[in-house]
């Protein structure tokens, strides 16, 4: 339930922000993964990675700066003791293709790479 909550939560952060941003969301597809381990405190989340797969159009520029702000205004994000580390992929309808790979979301800002692929 937790790794869930932090997908929609991390979702209508982000779809909140990106409607002010003039973003459109047409695709979300998040896969959360959680590793569990039996710590002195006892047993705790010790990692969190959670994949994004969008599809946007609208103002694509400001997809970086969105998904920042989305990390900084996630509750349920904010609320963990562990870091998450959030990748991303970003897809506009006309072929755009971008890879955001983050470290612990407290850590580093998220890059926006263009992903070369076959046409």
């Amino acid at each position: 339930m937790l790794l869930s909550s932090l997908s929609l939560c991390m979702l209508t952060t982000f779809e909140a922000l990106a409607a002010c941003e003039g973003i459109e969301l047409h695709a979300w597809d998040a896969k959360v993964n959680g590793t569990v381990e039996l710590t002195p405190e006892g047993l705790c989340f010790t990692s969190i990675v959670l994949e994004l797969d969008m599809e946007v159009t609208g103002n694509v520029d400001r997809v970086e700066a969105t998904l920042e702000d989305a990390k900084q205004h996630c509750l349920v994000l904010n609320s963990l003791r562990v870091p998450v580390v959030i990748e991303t992929q970003v897809r506009t309808p006309g072929g755009k293709r971008f890879e955001c790979y983050d470290l612990p979301a407290q850590l580093t800002p998220v890059r926006l790479v263009p992903q070369r692929h076959a046409s």
